[in-house]
């Protein structure tokens, strides 16, 4: 969810939060308490705050202390991943995250494991592994996931764009690790 006024945040400032997810994640499950730090982040800005009352009810009242912009990491990488059992998706969506990645796309492919998608259910599924992946990381860009493409689809964008301005990695489970990918792309100074 948003934060408050991000783009008027000042250090000292006072910070009323009431999302009681936020509340709930602050307090049982990272078993912050009062006096500590933690960082908060949406897609666009992150904050460092001072908590100074974990009120009941899903009220967190917190001193601003450090302020600045999501990064965007470059090169962007848009993961096109076939369909996959829920709990085998869930470990896609959690490393991909935590890797950096700017985007999901699940593939719809002839050896799809799984026919069903859930729609928005689905995606706010994988955003809420995704932030835990980024909580854990500290990777504060939220990777997009957008609805299922078929593989023709896919092709057909890449034809379109244009192949040279991309690079596209197809990975299998005997091919090259993905991060001595990575430091090939790194290496030809990709933008």
């Amino acid at each position: 969810k948003p934060l408050p006024s991000t783009d008027r945040l000042d250090v000292g400032q006072q910070l009323l939060l009431t999302d009681a997810d936020l509340w709930h994640r602050s307090v049982h499950v990272l078993r912050l308490e009062v006096g500590e730090q933690c960082w908060v982040f949406d897609e666009t800005f992150c904050v460092l705050l001072s908590l100074d009352v974990l009120a009941k009810k899903g009220v967190i009242q917190a001193t601003v202390k450090a302020g600045k912009p999501v990064e965007i990491l470059r090169p962007e990488i848009h993961l096109y991943q076939a369909q996959l059992r829920r709990d085998a998706m869930d470990s896609v969506a959690y490393f991909a995250a935590q890797m950096g990645v700017t985007s999901l796309i699940p593939l719809v492919t002839e050896k799809v494991q799984r026919s069903y998608w859930g729609g928005d259910k689905e995606i706010e599924r994988l955003k809420k592994v995704m932030v835990a992946a980024c909580e854990q990381s500290k990777q504060y860009k939220i990777p997009g996931v957008k609805e299922p493409m078929e593989f023709a689809a896919l092709l057909a964008v890449l034809q379109k764009v244009g192949i040279g301005k991309h690079v596209v990695f197809y990975c299998e489970l005997d091919g090259k690790p993905f991060f001595e990918l990575l430091r090939d792309v790194q290496a030809t100074n990709y933008q």
